[in-house]
């Protein structure tokens, strides 16, 4: 007696069918299979490209020997491209996933990007610690970089006076980040991370015993017509004259500090350590006495 057709043995085919198709042709693992249970979709996916592999990949030799500083542009033609971590059918298995796809290839761990121009969508493995290796190239162009900022003082850090505050900062002008981008060129375009720093704070170290003073921002230049009285964040009062001192200087410091952030366009990113700059400054106190009847 020949069984009526229903919709459980459709399904049941369907799963045959997907079986022997996943069977025959292995090489299309990042084609989407849709997984039929009970009737629905467990996972469905757009199909992906094909992964390049070999010159697409970053080696130690390329990062050593082609790592560029400059501004670069990746496109493909007049369209922008972007790079983003490949989430979706593992190449490996054929099962979609949400999280990075990885793989180990001659002892390095390997993550798998997609590159997109435009329209057009190409997928390709890069070396985990890609990212952080042009770093420290551009982290090393960015400390060479970081301009020792012009620091001004009221009164004169030759001239100071004892319970007269000293007003400290820099011109406003010159309180900006900069930005290093360090790349190394592939055939499918570039590979970059970008390296900021931004300065934060203003510290001026007296020299003669007491703590520093730290500011945000750059300060507030002094102008004549604020007068004596006036205060501000960045300002330091000396207590003692500077001639108790052998020398009859106290050896000041004046720095800026700056916060160092990187981005690749892989999509990683992070903070390295604050940097600082100073200049030593000779500061000479004076002590200003009046005579009374």
């Amino acid at each position: 007696m020949t069984k009526p057709f229903t919709h459980a043995t459709l399904r049941h085919r369907t799963v045959l069918l997907a079986v022997v198709v996943w069977c025959a042709a292995p090489a299309l693992t990042l084609a989407a299979v849709a997984v039929w249970s009970g009737g629905r979709h467990a996972h469905a996916a757009s199909p992906a490209p094909p992964v390049t592999d070999g010159r697409a990949s970053v080696e130690d030799d390329a990062i050593t020997a082609e790592v560029r500083v400059g501004q670069v542009s990746d496109t493909n033609g007049a369209v922008a491209c972007t790079w983003a971590q490949f989430t979706g059918v593992d190449p490996r298995t054929g099962r979609f996933t949400e999280d990075a796809v990885r793989r180990t290839r001659n002892g390095r761990s390997e993550v798998l990007f997609e590159r997109l121009c435009g329209t057009s969508r190409t997928l390709h493995w890069i070396a985990e610690d890609v990212p952080k290796r042009i770093l420290h190239v551009a982290e090393d162009r960015a400390s060479d970089l970081i301009p020792r900022l012009v620091l001004q003082t009221a009164p004169p850090i030759d001239k100071q006076v004892v319970t007269v505050g000293t007003w400290f900062w820099v011109p406003r002008v010159l309180w900006k980040p900069i930005t290093v981008v360090a790349s190394v060129p592939t055939s499918v375009g570039p590979v970059t991370v970008a390296v900021t720093a931004t300065p934060t704070h203003l510290i001026y170290s007296p020299g003669d015993g007491g703590d520093s003073t730290v500011c945000d921002g750059p300060g507030r230049p002094w102008m004549p017509h604020i007068g004596d009285r006036a205060t501000t964040d960045c300002m330091h009062v000396h207590d003692t004259p500077s001639h108790v001192r052998e020398r009859g200087t106290f050896p000041a410091r004046m720095s800026v500090q700056w916060k160092v952030t990187w981005k690749s366009n892989l999509g990683a990113s992070g903070r390295l350590p604050n940097v600082r700059f100073g200049l030593g400054r000779t500061a000479r106190v004076l002590e200003l006495q009046a005579l009374t009847r």
